[in-house]
């Protein structure tokens, strides 16, 4: 290996020390409390050292937030590809979605309800607006085109993006209830989460279907 290549190698390894530190500290502090020095404090470095490969916080999360974009797709189009009915594609999304709320609440808030400014990690590159193995609302979308072909929804609806965005919002909306609001419990003796995922899922299917009860 040449010298060249090895210094690549060791940028490329730095930078995922940092990464995998700040997704620690992301666990266990919260996005707003983290702060560069903490990173560095981290892995024993010096934040001088950060800055040498990161501009500030916001890039080291707006590139962590890209690393958690492509793990949710690809889980998305692993899944869904085994799914030939879009309706039950759609249902299986929406479990997948709330499922990675549930299990992974502080990559949901840094990459779903975190307002990260508009620097290069969280702006798309050439293409990967249309990568369905970077954004996971791609094979989502697809289903509903599939049901729109299939002639599974109600004759009125064809704007397969509006229907795909709304449906997102409803299920978006629930998970973030489940992730944010978890001091509610004490006044509402809320319902099992896959009761109340179960319910709205059919509620919502239903409404769009040409025929919900065939």
């Amino acid at each position: 290996m040449g010298t060249q290549e090895r210094r690549e190698r060791e940028r490329q390894e730095f930078r995922t020390k940092i990464l995998e530190a700040a997704s620690q500290l992301l666990t266990t502090e919260g996005y707003d409390a983290v702060t560069m020095r903490m990173i560095a404090q981290k892995i024993e470095y010096s934040v001088a050292a950060l800055y040498q490969h990161f501009e500030n916080k916001e890039t080291i999360f707006g590139e962590l937030s890209r690393q958690v974009f492509r793990q949710m797709g690809s889980q998305f189009n692993a899944v869904l590809a085994g799914i030939e009915d879009p309706i039950e594609r759609l249902r299986a999304a929406a479990s997948l979605y709330i499922g990675f709320a549930v299990q992974c609440p502080q990559y949901f808030r840094l990459v779903l309800m975190t307002r990260l400014p508009r620097v290069a990690p969280t702006t798309p590159h050439n293409g990967e607006k249309d990568d369905p193995e970077l954004i996971f609302f791609i094979p989502f979308r697809a289903a509903v085109e599939d049901a729109i072909r299939a002639d599974l929804l109600r004759p009125e609806l064809s704007d397969d993006e509006l229907i795909a965005q709304a449906l997102w919002g409803a299920i978006h909306g629930l998970a973030t209830l489940e992730v944010q609001a978890a001091f509610l419990s004490v006044w509402i003796d809320f319902r099992d989460l896959d009761v109340r995922r179960d319910f709205l899922v059919a509620t919502l299917l239903r409404g769009i279907q040409r025929q919900p009860d065939s």
